[in-house]
């Protein structure tokens, strides 16, 4: 073997290095399986700027270089620079050839080239870090016909897979092993004993190794190793990113304007744009919207430029996730732009996801809705067999980032906006089980309304109207039955109000919701007497006339268990039957399965020759509510069904049945959390 030349231009190898297992070994894999053949193994790291990404470069090169026992004769490692800084082919060649001794330099790249491969004809392993595109790559590579070249770089450019590079994909840290990163060198006393603070602190780094072993430092120095303390002060940062500093040097900042330096113009501006949106996942309606109208396809190219780039991650169903520490710094590029542009942006991007919601709640249900988009401005956003599923599917992804673009308009005042995207979220909370979530979203629906009535009081107090039924609504399904009934008799002095077919429907609503919390607390025939009074406005000619029937059987469907409470059976169940009739076939897979259960509920109290019909029925229903995630509901009906089985002397099915009961009410307690994004 002939003189090894070796040179490290970037670093040393990295003192704390933690897992990678599968990167490493995936990389290793494909470059002896390459040499074993006798092939030139190109390899790439592909990831987002501090993901770890030359540690790990460096980590697999030394599985084939020790100095005692290397593989390779040649060695090299070389930095290809960042943004402005970055170093021409003729540059890194250069250094290259000085470092393999050559004194007279050659004058064009292509002499350095040749001279480079002549220089490198020998085993060769070369170490690109921080490479751009795949000719960067074939510009440099070595003359050896088996030599390994391992490459770095913040692209997921197709040229690498032109070029038939094997390209491993490095991302974040799983929670684990940022943990492991973060506490290296730190005592197991000292790890347990601040165990919330230390995985909060992994959370604020957004379990980024290059932020981690910043933070690492700074835990050590300038906290004393008082993790709580360091996320204090980060969760009071002005600017998070400005907080991870070494000597001074804003690391963090740094990495990422190098990054955002190198986008062409129209990706750097809708990066700049996406510090508007307030979750790390979103459609792609929301670019679109914040880039303006008519620019749809040129917002499909910069989104290409952004997942190249690795600042942006494509997921499934059109969807993009944007890293939270990626999402600080567009937050304060925000600065950059006129506060006027900004506004804009935002209000385009609530008015997006008010057409998302009310495409979705216009496939959920045939409710009557007052807003102005649900006036035939837009149709639904599915149509078929799985159109409901779908549109639920859509919401409930969508679930955090809801609740979050409604408290962002309330803050801008957008008052219009707020309670219209309220009115279209009330059927998917409500048929979920959702009431937190509603609780907390209708009450900004509800103060925006009551702005809305003070910048105009003649106006008719529809808004109001319908944010009271809607808090109603959730304070019932959360069993706060007296301010549950106090929205409700609001809403129905605010629908006194109103004129015609409008009015007419809002006491009805209002009448019918509260004949629900009177059942709830067991006077069935209070609860009977509003339910009347509900059948009253809506038998009135003046009443929508294409809601009338609907509505009819909906008093039906819920009116069904309050006549069997009072003994009225043979009213309950002919009620009752004709509530399932209605929605047999419809698109309100909810009301189906509530149907079918309250039939059931009624033909269980009606004597044993309905006992049979009963159990069919409640088991029916059953299936339908928990599909359609009606989980209360699927918990009474299994208590209704486990109790009336004991009754019919099936002790052990029954009993099974009751467990399923408790089991779903403990889901209850837990399934109203608000989802966490990651």
């Amino acid at each position: 073997m002939g003189e090894q030349r070796v040179l490290d231009l970037l670093r040393h190898p990295p003192v704390i290095f933690v897992d990678r297992e599968d990167e490493r070994a995936a990389a290793v894999t494909a470059i002896r399986s390459a040499r074993a053949v006798g092939n030139r193994a190109v390899l790439v790291f592909s990831g987002m700027s501090g993901v770890g990404k030359t540690a790990l470069a460096v980590r697999v090169a030394q599985e084939f270089y020790a100095p005692e026992s290397s593989e390779f004769e040649v060695v090299l490692m070389v930095g290809l620079g960042a943004a402005a800084h970055a170093r021409s082919p003729e540059e890194v060649l250069q250094i290259c050839l000085n470092a393999l001794g050559v004194k007279q330099m050659p004058q064009t790249l292509e002499q350095m080239q040749a001279r480079f491969r002549e220089l490198t004809s020998r085993p060769t392993l070369l170490l690109l870090d921080d490479v751009e595109n795949a000719e960067q790559v074939q510009q440099l590579l070595p003359g050896s016909a088996t030599a390994v070249v391992v490459a770095t770089s913040r692209r997921r450019t197709d040229g690498f897979a032109y070029y038939d590079y094997e390209v491993v994909p490095v991302e974040v840290f799983g929670p684990e092993y940022a943990l492991e990163l973060l506490t290296a060198r730190m005592s197991p006393e000292t790890i347990r004993a601040q165990d919330v603070s230390l995985r909060e602190l992994v959370d604020r780094c957004g379990r980024l190794p290059y932020a981690l072993n910043i933070a690492r430092a700074r835990l050590r120095t300038h906290y004393r190793g008082d993790a709580a303390a360091y996320v204090r002060a980060l969760n009071s940062a002005r600017s998070l990113l400005a907080e991870f500093t070494i000597e001074g040097e804003q690391r963090l900042v740094h990495l990422f304007n190098e990054a955002y330096l190198r986008l062409p113009p129209g990706a750097a501006s809708l990066y700049q744009l996406l510090g508007v949106h307030p979750g790390l996942q979103f459609g792609a309606h929301v670019p679109e919207a914040l880039a303006g109208p008519g620019r749809a396809d040129a917002v499909a190219a910069d989104l290409s430029v952004l997942v190249d780039w690795c600042l942006l991650a494509e997921l499934p169903g059109g969807r993009f996730e944007i890293h939270s520490l990626t999402a600080e710094y567009t937050r304060a590029l925000l600065a950059d732009l006129h506060a006027a542009d900004v506004h804009r942006a935002l209000v385009r991007m609530v008015e997006s996801y008010l057409e998302f919601a009310v495409s979705r709640e216009l496939v959920l249900s045939d409710r009557v809705r007052f807003g102005p988009l649900f006036s035939g401005v837009l149709e639904p956003a599915y149509s078929g067999d799985e159109a409901y599923e779908r549109a639920e599917v859509d919401l409930e992804r969508e679930r955090a980032n809801l609740r979050r673009i409604v408290a962002v308009a309330a803050e801008t005042r957008l008052h219009d906006l707020v309670w219209q995207l309220c009115e279209a979220l009330i059927t998917f909370y409500f048929q979920r089980d959702l009431f937190d979530d509603a609780i907390e979203v209708h009450s900004s629906g509800l103060v925006a309304a009551q702005w809305l009535a003070k910048a105009a009081p003649n106006d008719e107090p529809v808004p109001l109207l319908v944010m009271h039924n809607a808090l109603g609504r959730a304070y019932f399904g959360k069993r706060r039955h007296a301010e549950a009934l106090e929205n409700f008799r609001r809403a129905g002095a605010l629908a006194g109000r109103l004129r015609g077919a409008n009015a007419l429907f809002g006491l009805a609503q209002a009448a019918t919701w509260e004949s629900f919390v009177h059942q709830r607390l067991r006077d069935p025939e209070a609860a009977l007497r509003a339910l009347s009074a509900a059948a009253m406005f809506v038998a009135d000619p003046d009443y929508p006339a294409d809601q009338r029937e609907r509505e009819l059987r909906l008093i039906d469907m819920n009116g069904g268990p309050m006549l069997a409470a009072v003994g009225r059976i043979e009213e309950a169940i002919v009620a009752g039957r004709r509530a399932v009739e209605y929605f047999r076939d419809g698109k309100e897979l909810h009301n189906r399965a509530k149907s079918v259960a309250n039939l059931g509920r009624i033909l269980a109290v009606a004597g044993e020759p309905y006992a049979e019909e009963a159990v069919e029925l409640l088991t029916l229903a059953i299936d339908q509510e928990i599909e359609c995630g009606l989980t209360s509901w699927a918990a009474d009906s299994c208590e209704v069904l486990g109790e009336l089985l004991i009754r019919l002397g099936r002790d052990a099915l029954g009993r099974v049945w009751l467990a399923r009961a408790a089991e779903l009410d403990a889901q209850l307690n837990t399934d109203d959390d608000p989802p966490v994004e990651p």
